[in-house]
């Protein structure tokens, strides 16, 4: 492993590096090519060089995985689309700068983007890359951009309105 340190910002150090061969770190399957780590040496940055089962699904090889910096899966960019906890994850699209899903510190799914049109919690929401659909840690639908006109606790509320809810799925509203 060649390593180098880089100070992003005041404080905030990352040590980069580039590992000559796949290998194991803290039960990840990391690539060879770069990786990237935490001052303290954890895992922030790395792509898998084969398939990893992690929570309930599984990540397909050559996904990107970033992690904070307690070693906690915050957001992954798939090389195709993932069945996560119900929801199909859209993937397949940039690489390391593609499409994110991301995931609450309890590795429950935060953030994703759907390529089709998809229900959630009885809403119908638009499945485009420019609408994520995001969720609380429970799974309840914290947020979406209706797919058709809906009509929600007496109010008509047209398709591509941004809308959201509380954790307990209670409409909140529209941004």
């Amino acid at each position: 492993l060649k390593t180098e340190e880089l100070q992003l910002q005041p404080g905030t150090t990352v040590i980069k590096g580039r590992l000559a061969d796949n290998c194991e770190i803290d039960g990840f399957p990391c690539a060879r090519g770069v990786i990237v780590f935490h001052d303290n040496w954890v895992l922030k940055e790395f792509k898998l060089y084969r398939s990893h089962s992690w929570q309930d699904f599984v990540m397909p090889a050559a996904t990107w995985v970033f992690s904070d910096c307690l070693g906690n899966v915050a957001t992954c960019v798939f090389p195709s689309d993932v069945q996560i906890q119900g929801h199909l994850c859209f993937g397949g699209k940039g690489g390391v700068a593609g499409i994110q899903t991301s995931f609450h510190k309890n590795g429950s799914l935060r953030s994703y983007i759907s390529r089709k049109d998809v229900v959630v919690n009885g809403i119908p929401c638009l499945g485009s890359v420019s609408y994520p659909i995001t969720l609380y840690k429970n799974g309840q639908l914290q947020s979406c951009t209706l797919a058709r006109t809906v009509v929600i606790e007496g109010q008509e509320l047209l398709r591509k309105t941004r809308i959201n809810f509380d954790d307990s799925g209670a409409f909140a509203g529209v941004d």
